[in-house]
Protein backbone atom coordinates (compact mmCIF):
# COMPACT_ATOMS: atom_id res chain seq x y z
CA UNK A 1 0.00 0.00 0.00
CA UNK A 2 3.03 2.62 0.59
CA UNK A 3 4.00 2.13 -2.84
CA UNK A 4 0.24 3.62 -4.30
CA UNK A 5 -0.39 0.65 -6.77
CA UNK A 6 -3.28 -0.58 -6.95
CA UNK A 7 -2.45 -4.47 -5.95
CA UNK A 8 -3.90 -7.51 -4.00
CA UNK A 9 -2.53 -7.11 -0.69
CA UNK A 10 -2.80 -9.59 1.83
CA UNK A 11 -4.76 -8.67 5.10
CA UNK A 12 -3.97 -9.00 7.98
CA UNK A 13 -5.00 -8.91 11.85
CA UNK A 14 -3.40 -5.73 12.96
CA UNK A 15 -3.53 -3.77 16.74
CA UNK A 16 -3.20 -0.48 17.35
CA UNK A 17 -1.19 0.58 20.80
CA UNK A 18 -2.26 4.02 21.19
CA UNK A 19 -0.37 5.53 24.31
CA UNK A 20 -0.56 9.43 24.18
CA UNK A 21 -3.52 10.68 22.00
CA UNK A 22 -6.97 11.72 23.70
CA UNK A 23 -9.91 10.14 22.62
CA UNK A 24 -12.14 12.66 20.66
CA UNK A 25 -8.49 12.80 18.59
CA UNK A 26 -7.99 9.02 18.08
CA UNK A 27 -11.29 8.27 16.73
CA UNK A 28 -11.55 11.73 14.77
CA UNK A 29 -8.24 9.81 13.12
CA UNK A 30 -10.18 6.13 13.16
CA UNK A 31 -13.36 7.41 11.02
CA UNK A 32 -11.65 9.21 8.55
CA UNK A 33 -9.04 6.01 7.63
CA UNK A 34 -12.88 3.71 7.53
CA UNK A 35 -14.47 6.33 5.56
CA UNK A 36 -11.40 6.57 3.00
CA UNK A 37 -11.46 2.57 3.39
CA UNK A 38 -15.01 1.72 2.34
CA UNK A 39 -13.87 -0.18 -0.26
CA UNK A 40 -11.74 -2.68 1.74
CA UNK A 41 -14.54 -2.74 4.64
CA UNK A 42 -15.49 -6.48 3.34
CA UNK A 43 -12.11 -7.41 3.56
CA UNK A 44 -10.89 -6.00 6.53
CA UNK A 45 -14.17 -6.14 9.16
CA UNK A 46 -13.52 -7.67 12.28
CA UNK A 47 -9.55 -7.40 11.87
CA UNK A 48 -8.60 -4.62 13.20
CA UNK A 49 -8.26 -3.85 17.15
CA UNK A 50 -7.31 -0.68 19.74
CA UNK A 51 -5.93 -0.84 22.64
CA UNK A 52 -6.21 2.85 24.12
CA UNK A 53 -4.34 3.79 27.13
CA UNK A 54 -3.75 7.82 27.18
CA UNK A 55 -1.60 7.59 30.09
CA UNK A 56 0.39 5.16 28.85
CA UNK A 57 1.21 2.01 30.70
CA UNK A 58 5.26 0.65 32.03
CA UNK A 59 5.31 -2.66 30.04
CA UNK A 60 8.21 -3.67 32.70
CA UNK A 61 5.17 -3.93 35.38
CA UNK A 62 3.80 -7.75 35.44
CA UNK A 63 0.25 -5.85 35.95
CA UNK A 64 0.35 -3.75 32.77
CA UNK A 65 2.30 -6.54 30.54
CA UNK A 66 -0.45 -8.88 32.01
CA UNK A 67 -3.12 -6.57 30.49
CA UNK A 68 -1.26 -5.94 26.88
CA UNK A 69 -0.80 -9.89 26.79
CA UNK A 70 -4.80 -10.56 27.55
CA UNK A 71 -5.68 -8.34 24.49
CA UNK A 72 -3.15 -10.01 22.56
CA UNK A 73 -4.92 -13.27 22.90
CA UNK A 74 -8.04 -12.05 22.15
CA UNK A 75 -6.98 -10.26 19.61
CA UNK A 76 -4.45 -12.07 18.10
CA UNK A 77 -2.72 -9.51 15.55
CA UNK A 78 -0.27 -10.06 12.89
CA UNK A 79 1.04 -6.77 13.27
CA UNK A 80 1.19 -4.05 16.10
CA UNK A 81 1.38 -1.09 16.12
CA UNK A 82 2.82 0.62 19.00
CA UNK A 83 3.71 4.21 20.17
CA UNK A 84 4.89 6.48 21.56
CA UNK A 85 7.41 4.12 22.78
CA UNK A 86 8.70 6.33 25.96
CA UNK A 87 4.83 6.36 27.10
CA UNK A 88 5.45 2.60 27.20
CA UNK A 89 7.71 2.06 29.95
CA UNK A 90 9.71 4.20 32.74
CA UNK A 91 13.26 3.98 33.67
CA UNK A 92 13.48 3.80 37.66
CA UNK A 93 15.71 6.35 39.45
CA UNK A 94 17.99 3.68 40.30
CA UNK A 95 19.13 2.83 37.27
CA UNK A 96 20.19 3.94 33.93
CA UNK A 97 18.54 5.03 30.55
CA UNK A 98 20.71 1.64 29.15
CA UNK A 99 19.54 -0.52 31.51
CA UNK A 100 15.52 0.54 31.09
CA UNK A 101 15.97 0.33 27.62
CA UNK A 102 17.70 -2.84 27.66
CA UNK A 103 14.71 -4.95 29.71
CA UNK A 104 11.67 -3.33 27.57
CA UNK A 105 13.91 -4.50 24.68
CA UNK A 106 14.08 -8.21 26.23
CA UNK A 107 10.01 -7.83 26.95
CA UNK A 108 9.05 -6.82 23.40
CA UNK A 109 11.02 -9.50 21.79
CA UNK A 110 9.86 -12.07 24.49
CA UNK A 111 6.22 -10.37 23.32
CA UNK A 112 6.88 -10.41 19.38
CA UNK A 113 8.25 -14.03 19.42
CA UNK A 114 5.42 -15.58 21.66
CA UNK A 115 2.50 -14.00 20.14
CA UNK A 116 4.09 -14.39 16.12
CA UNK A 117 3.59 -11.06 15.34
CA UNK A 118 5.50 -7.83 13.37
CA UNK A 119 6.24 -4.64 15.35
CA UNK A 120 6.13 -0.94 14.25
CA UNK A 121 7.44 1.32 16.57
CA UNK A 122 6.67 5.14 17.31
CA UNK A 123 9.96 7.03 19.09
CA UNK A 124 10.05 10.83 19.44
CA UNK A 125 13.53 12.41 18.29
CA UNK A 126 14.94 14.79 20.87
CA UNK A 127 14.09 18.47 20.78
CA UNK A 128 15.72 20.78 18.05
CA UNK A 129 19.06 21.79 18.87
CA UNK A 130 20.45 25.17 16.92
CA UNK A 131 18.02 24.90 14.17
CA UNK A 132 18.62 21.25 13.47
CA UNK A 133 17.15 18.12 14.78
CA UNK A 134 18.37 15.04 14.85
CA UNK A 135 16.68 11.81 13.98
CA UNK A 136 18.38 9.74 16.42
CA UNK A 137 15.30 8.22 18.87
CA UNK A 138 15.25 10.17 22.12
CA UNK A 139 16.97 8.08 25.10
CA UNK A 140 19.27 5.12 25.37
CA UNK A 141 21.34 4.52 22.35
CA UNK A 142 20.65 0.96 22.43
CA UNK A 143 17.32 1.67 20.38
CA UNK A 144 20.43 2.87 17.42
CA UNK A 145 20.93 -1.02 17.08
CA UNK A 146 17.47 -2.82 17.55
CA UNK A 147 14.92 -3.51 15.36
CA UNK A 148 15.32 -4.47 11.43
CA UNK A 149 14.45 -1.24 9.74
CA UNK A 150 14.97 2.27 11.47
CA UNK A 151 14.19 5.54 10.16
CA UNK A 152 12.85 8.87 11.23
CA UNK A 153 10.09 10.97 9.38
CA UNK A 154 11.82 14.62 7.99
CA UNK A 155 9.54 17.55 7.15
CA UNK A 156 11.08 18.75 3.94
CA UNK A 157 13.45 21.68 4.18
CA UNK A 158 17.16 22.25 3.81
CA UNK A 159 18.12 21.58 7.25
CA UNK A 160 16.60 18.01 6.55
CA UNK A 161 19.74 15.67 5.81
CA UNK A 162 20.54 14.42 1.92
CA UNK A 163 18.58 18.15 1.28
CA UNK A 164 20.70 17.71 -1.85
CA UNK A 165 20.10 14.21 -3.00
CA UNK A 166 15.94 15.22 -2.95
CA UNK A 167 13.35 15.94 -5.62
CA UNK A 168 13.23 19.47 -5.34
CA UNK A 169 9.66 18.60 -7.52
CA UNK A 170 8.22 17.17 -4.26
CA UNK A 171 4.84 18.31 -2.76
CA UNK A 172 5.49 20.76 0.07
CA UNK A 173 3.54 18.38 1.94
CA UNK A 174 6.00 15.54 2.05
CA UNK A 175 7.76 14.02 4.57
CA UNK A 176 10.95 12.36 3.64
CA UNK A 177 11.88 8.65 5.61
CA UNK A 178 15.51 9.19 6.82
CA UNK A 179 17.19 6.34 8.41
CA UNK A 180 19.17 6.83 11.23
CA UNK A 181 20.99 3.97 11.41
CA UNK A 182 21.73 0.72 9.08
CA UNK A 183 18.66 -1.41 8.52
CA UNK A 184 19.19 -5.51 8.17
CA UNK A 185 16.63 -5.68 5.56
CA UNK A 186 17.71 -4.97 1.94
CA UNK A 187 15.02 -4.14 -0.18
CA UNK A 188 12.25 -3.42 2.42
CA UNK A 189 9.91 -2.16 0.05
CA UNK A 190 9.28 1.50 2.24
CA UNK A 191 9.09 4.91 0.29
CA UNK A 192 11.26 7.22 0.20
CA UNK A 193 8.41 9.57 1.34
CA UNK A 194 5.18 9.96 1.98
CA UNK A 195 3.10 12.67 1.04
CA UNK A 196 0.37 14.85 3.45
CA UNK A 197 -3.33 15.30 1.87
CA UNK A 198 -3.86 19.21 2.60
CA UNK A 199 -7.48 18.99 1.70
CA UNK A 200 -7.81 15.98 3.94
CA UNK A 201 -8.87 13.78 0.94
CA UNK A 202 -7.84 10.59 0.61
CA UNK A 203 -5.18 8.40 2.57
CA UNK A 204 -1.33 9.64 2.59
Amino acid sequence: PLKGKDVPIRQIRTLLVDLENPEDHLKDWIDRLSRHAEAWRRFTEGRGAIWHRPGGVDLRKRTDRSQFEEVLRLSKPELVCLGPLYKAFRRRSNETDEQAAGEMQEILDDLRTRYGFGLILEHHAPKEQGGERTMLPFGSSLWLRWGEIRMGLKARGRSAPGWDQWDHKWPIHSLAFVPFSGSRIEGHGWPKRIDRNPDQHGLP
